[in-house]
């Protein structure tokens, strides 16, 4: 009973950190968002792993330092997808995805795979194409670059569930922790970078030196760039004040991100200590359904019938895998 309770709370905490991450992206540059969300779950884990007593151990250190940098690339492709697709649609891509690497890599190092499993594979195959159906309202249509995103951003997320998997028991957060440093580093650096290259731009009284996802926040604020390569610039007294509350709420967004996507991590660390991988694999897999609900309730995304009827599969699908 008690590893479902953890289960459901880090299935809640996963739910949430995504789309509290995508909201910040919609206001924000995505690789920071990915950078300030890093920060504060590598800051929580720090001081979380004292307290969970995990041993430092050298190669689930460097290896958790190196799927860094490919968790990094994952999570600012799902917040780049989310900032301009719908959450409702893109969601179930990116929990197929991460769960179908996993139980790839696990047929490769010769592990058995049940008919039920084929079959959830199958199921969640038909549901991505069900979700990715175009429609013509804008706020549930995802676009075929987004969808790609998703799917990519799942298999780098596959990957670090591969190999937080493999770690020693005694490990306990660390090798997290580690993946959560090694993501900082890489996306403040990223998004310096992109920062560097967005102000040389329009210092030269051009856009072209910038991200191609940049784009102008308003006719109003002329020399502001927000989305995906928001930088400040030189702007108006009003328009630079009202910018930088924009800026300042999209970071702290970021960083409730962070912190809930550690705090469910620890949540289903603990539940291990309580109850079997394969309970907890089922309960906290249907942590698309928090962001999906959150999509529909704060942001009015409203999928058509057939994206429904693929949301729903790729719930069973998840469900299925989860028990295969």
């Amino acid at each position: 009973m008690i590893s479902v309770l953890l289960g459901s709370l880090s299935a809640a905490g996963f739910g949430a950190a995504d789309f509290l991450g995508g909201l910040a992206a919609k206001r924000l540059m995505a690789m920071l968002v990915t950078a300030f969300a890093a920060l504060a779950g590598a800051v929580a884990l720090l001081v979380a792993s004292p307290i969970d007593g995990g041993v430092w151990h050298p190669e689930t250190t460097v290896v958790g330092l190196v799927t860094g940098v490919t968790s990094c690339l994952g999570i600012w492709l799902l917040y780049s997808a989310y900032a301009r697709g719908p959450m409702t649609t893109l969601a179930p891509v990116v929990a197929i995805v991460s769960t179908v690497v996993p139980m790839s890599a696990g047929l490769l190092s010769g592990e058995t795979f049940s008919p039920l499993g084929w079959v959830a594979l199958l199921t969640g195959l038909v549901a991505v194409g069900l979700v990715s159906r175009p429609r013509a309202d804008e706020r549930t249509r995802a676009h075929r670059v987004d969808i790609a995103k998703a799917a990519v951003a799942g298999a780098f997320l596959g990957v670090l569930y591969i190999s937080l998997d493999s770690a020693p028991l005694d490990a306990g957060l660390t090798p997290l922790t580690a993946n959560r440093i090694s993501c900082t580093v890489v996306a403040f650096a990223v998004a310096g970078v992109l920062a560097w290259r967005a102000r040389a731009g329009m210092s030269d009284g051009r856009c072209g030196g910038a991200s191609p996802d940049v784009a102008s926040i308003g006719a109003s604020s002329r020399g502001a760039v927000i989305a995906d390569g928001a930088v400040l610039t030189a702007v108006p007294v009003a328009v630079g004040i009202r910018r930088r509350m924009v800026v300042g709420v999209a970071i702290a967004i970021a960083g409730a991100s962070g912190l809930l996507d550690a705090t469910a991590n620890t949540l289903f660390l603990a539940g291990l200590g309580f109850g079997d991988l394969s309970v907890l694999s089922v309960v906290s897999g249907f942590y698309p359904a928090v962001t999906i609900v959150l999509a529909l309730l704060f942001l009015g995304e409203r999928p058509s019938r057939l994206q429904t009827a693929g949301i729903v599969l790729a719930l069973v699908a998840m469900l299925g895998m989860s028990l295969a």
